[in-house]
């Protein structure tokens, strides 16, 4: 939280030294995602010591949580844009999150047309549950990433693609509702 209330003061400064936007972003998620990559080393390591991951390949499953924690560090990105509270910006984006793996439940109980679920599986919480399931299931494999009803390959662009789209809305975003007539009629705390 500490750190989301020194970024306005950071950002000035990058800006007053020249700097665009574009790379404020960049360096915070740079920082955030190598941050959460020695974070999932470790996992991954201490998960293949246990029967965790014993049907998976272990760097699959390292570049898989990584492409779910990009996705999900670009989505804080988005969230923290409509909020001045970087507390209620937190509840507001677990929220979010946990509705979000909570559809992937309601999608296999409702046994939803693969097109509904592909277009869902945009939202990364969706496609990595279905991602989970399949690695519990029958584990993942670089030579199986094409095979079944689910592609995991396919779940991994579609987490990286997810990344990518909030990470251009938050840019795209900040810049609007601090220069444009957005400004003015910000509702949110």
């Amino acid at each position: 939280a500490s750190c989301l209330l020194q970024l306005p003061w950071l950002r000035n400064i990058m800006r007053c030294m020249g700097l665009k936007d574009i790379v404020f972003w960049s360096a915070w998620l740079i920082s955030e995602i190598f941050a959460f990559a020695i974070a999932i080393a470790f996992v991954v390591v201490f998960g293949s010591f246990t029967s965790l991951f014993s049907d998976s390949d272990i760097t699959l499953i390292y570049f898989v949580f990584l492409a779910f924690v990009s996705s999900i560090v670009t989505f804080s990105f988005f969230v923290s844009i409509f909020f001045d509270s970087p507390k209620i910006a937190g509840a507001v984006g677990s929220g979010l999150l946990a509705f979000f793996s909570f559809l992937f439940a309601l999608l296999r109980a409702l046994n939803v047309p693969l097109e509904v679920f592909w277009f869902l599986s945009l939202l990364s919480p969706v496609a990595m549950s279905s991602t989970g399931a399949e690695i519990w299931r029958n584990g993942i494999r670089w030579s199986n990433l094409a095979a079944g009803e689910h592609p995991v390959g396919i779940l991994i662009v579609m987490m990286v693609v997810d990344a990518a789209i909030y990470f251009l809305l938050a840019i795209y975003l900040e810049r609007a509702f601090s220069t444009g007539e957005w400004k003015k009629c910000r509702c949110l705390p």
